[in-house]
């Protein structure tokens, strides 16, 4: 049974001086259909890889759709994915969101008329998170904007070109990811990279809708299949860049590499391999996390280092944080559509670390909001996933 995640914008601002500890980083990736049969969701941790969970095998989808892409939705934290149509009745794209428990697509809106290429070109798609619209780029140098709630082709924008000052100026480019940076819910600014087949590097796109490209520096490396996103931090105001690499070793075995990209030179280093080498998943797509915890700007003096964990859970789950004085605490807890669901009630708690923890017992897999109101007003927000 699927769940839909939320429709409404949740929109809290950042809180200053927010530094929380390390967390885990859930990667979302989307398994191609040549090996299995059908396209699968997968997950794994973005700083320790070699950890694999299977979601699911995608269903839902129209029949003759492929899946070309995911990404989350900073507005609303749903995973959503491009199903492509190339067929000599023509081209067709249609937006779809992933259950990031079962894996079972549903269609937003209808298909609409878009030529992306052929299935054999990778095309990039990111989410811009100050507008909450969908970007779209093609191997050939096409860019589209399109609506994050239904699909629709919002516009058709100025086509890739390296700007005449640029050291590349003149090369055809051939970007086939993208990924926007401060990727959280209440952005003010963001940047869009992206990464050039040709010549293998990282690029910035500014702004995105005259497609003016800059060149940051070469990866390092040699690409092969590839995507690349990035993993934004609302507290600490930092961007995570990543890059995942497949190459095919076998009929049936994939190596599949996860990089840490700097967003400075460009330049990729290998943070493990992503499961184990020579193995049967061919990884075609990525979905980077973005921010888990957000807060009120005025509430920085009340409390401060707040995590959840274990995220995602099967069972309890635990909300850490520190009091800069005593107050009284309660944890408010929501599903994906803002209904209260069970909590425990109001406590009054010391200065200093504190835990409140929380089961959903017989709740429904699905995504959940942890609200930490102090002394009657809320502190910080957390997004759970329940399993």
């Amino acid at each position: 049974m699927r769940l839909p995640l939320p429709k409404l914008l949740l929109i809290i601002a950042a809180l200053a001086g927010f530094v929380p500890p390390a967390r885990s980083q859930t990667v979302y990736g989307l398994v191609g259909p040549d090996d299995v049969l059908s396209f699968s969701l997968i997950s794994f941790d973005a700083t320790a890889p070699g950890a694999i969970a299977l979601r699911g095998r995608v269903t839902g989808l129209v029949s003759g759709e492929f899946l070309v892409g995911i990404e989350r939705r900073p507005a609303t934290g749903q995973l959503l994915a491009l199903g492509y149509r190339n067929s000599t009745a023509g081209q067709q794209l249609r937006l779809y969101e992933l259950s990031m428990t079962t894996a079972a697509a549903t269609a937003i809106g209808p298909a609409i008329a878009l030529n992306l290429g052929n299935l054999s070109s990778r095309i990039g798609f990111s989410i811009d998170p100050t507008t909450d619209q969908l970007r779209v780029v093609t191997a050939g140098g096409n860019s589209y904007r399109l609506s994050s709630t239904t699909g629709a082709l919002l516009a058709t924008d100025s086509n890739l070109t390296y700007a005449a000052t640029d050291p590349n100026a003149g090369q055809t480019p051939n970007v086939q990811a993208i990924g926007f940076t401060n990727n959280y819910s209440g952005s003010a600014a963001t940047q869009l990279f992206g990464i050039d087949r040709t010549g293998n590097r990282l690029i910035q796109q500014a702004p995105g809708t005259n497609g003016t490209l800059a060149t940051v520096g070469p990866l390092g490396l040699s690409l092969d299949a590839f995507d690349f996103g990035i993993a934004a931090n609302a507290q600490t105001q930092t961007n995570s860049l990543y890059l995942m690499t497949s190459t095919a070793t076998g009929q049936f075995s994939f190596t599949t590499n996860w990089y840490r990209v700097s967003a400075a030179t460009g330049a990729a280093t290998l943070v493990g391999t992503v499961g184990t080498p020579n193995w049967f998943y061919n990884i075609i797509d990525i979905a980077v996390p973005n921010s888990l915890i957000t807060a009120t700007r005025n509430q920085a003096e009340v409390a401060a280092e707040v995590s959840v964990s274990p995220n995602p859970t099967q069972g309890e789950a635990s909300l850490s944080f520190r009091l800069h004085r005593a107050s009284t605490v309660e944890l408010r807890v929501t599903d994906a559509l803002g209904r209260r669901v069970a909590a425990p009630p109001a406590t009054t708690l010391a200065a200093g670390p504190q835990t409140l923890r929380w089961s959903p017992q017989c709740l429904a897999p699905g995504l959940y909001f942890l609200r930490l109101m102090v002394d009657g007003t809320p502190a910080a927000t957390a997004r759970l996933l329940v399993q």
